[in-house]
């Protein structure tokens, strides 16, 4: 599905939430919205669902007004995932995923139905509770059906408000596996989350907000480019010797050692200085571009 987002202001009272947002999104993209709290990512999901309205701008999913009727349908087709979990206490696992099947499918018979509702709590590790009432359920177990419950349409555009919030470590392992095979299936996925490494493998596009505007946005890999300094550890043996010699090249910016590795920080590129190890015959126990990751990269664009 195509997201665009045109214009958006928000405020609420005297208080400007968003100011000028212009977003677009394409199907296949995975776009994720950093930011501080309080920066309006989670106004920004609310908007886009259709659950708050703007003071100004258009917000359009496959070129239909949000707020439009037709909007509607299009809606059947949306999964999302908000920061108010909203399940029923009273309810089994799989009469909640149950419930919400039935409104997206009304007409579904009997055996579709079952093999959906178990194949979506199989797939976020919740089948063996099936039948549990989520009165007694973790707070991450929780998160798993509300996960359950936004991937239970199949949708085409999957909005995930926090995603990992409560989960252990094999609940950001699902997360992963549901982000990659949506994915593959050529969703759309707008996600906003604090847990910047947990989906760094997942993404291909950034959103950063900062004092209610959009400060910087495109691909991740030419973000990445862009704001990532040439640094590189590099461990050999003979370190300091190493070092003294990388010192006088001049594709070399500075170089400085820790915990007996390298850390050298290029003029030219990697190759200039790969070529140089090899003409002097340097055994290369390790060699990796350093801060290459999305922490830092928030770091040099929000901090």
């Amino acid at each position: 599905m195509e997201v665009e987002i045109k214009n958006i202001v928000k405020n609420f009272k005297d208080i400007r939430v968003l100011n000028n947002i212009n977003l677009k999104t394409y199907s296949g993209d995975t776009l994720l919205i950093v930011g501080k709290n309080g920066a309006g990512k989670t106004t920004l999901l609310r908007l886009l669902l259709g659950l708050y309205k703007a003071d100004s701008g258009t917000i359009t999913v496959n070129n239909v007004n949000v707020l439009d009727k037709k909007y509607n349908e299009i809606k059947k087709e949306i999964g999302f995932l908000n920061d108010n979990i909203g399940i029923f206490r009273d309810l089994t696992a799989w009469d909640n995923i149950e419930f919400f099947h039935r409104m997206y499918f009304p007409n579904a018979n009997k055996e579709t139905r079952e093999s959906d509702i178990s194949n979506v709590l199989k797939k976020v590790d919740l089948y063996p509770h099936r039948n549990s009432k989520t009165d007694f359920f973790s707070r991450g177990m929780k998160q798993r059906l509300v996960i359950a419950r936004a991937i239970v349409n199949k949708p085409k555009l999957l909005i995930l408000d926090e995603p990992h919030r409560g989960l252990d470590v094999e609940g950001k392992e699902m997360i992963k596996e549901v982000l990659g095979d949506f994915h593959k299936s050529g969703s759309t996925i707008i996600i906003n989350s604090h847990d910047l490494n947990d989906v760094q493998e997942s993404i291909t596009h950034l959103a950063f907000l900062y004092n209610s505007e959009i400060v910087c946005q495109g691909s991740y890999k030419d973000l990445i480019n862009k704001f990532n300094e040439s640094r590189y550890k590099l461990v050999v043996d003979k370190p300091q010797v190493i070092k003294d010699l990388l010192s006088k090249q001049a594709f070399v910016k500075s170089v400085s050692s820790m915990n007996n590795e390298l850390i050298i920080e290029l003029n030219g590129n990697v190759e200039q200085l790969s070529k140089w190890l090899y003409s002097q015959s340097i055994p290369i126990h390790e060699l990796v571009k350093m801060n290459d990751n999305l922490t830092t990269l928030y770091k040099k664009i929000i901090s």
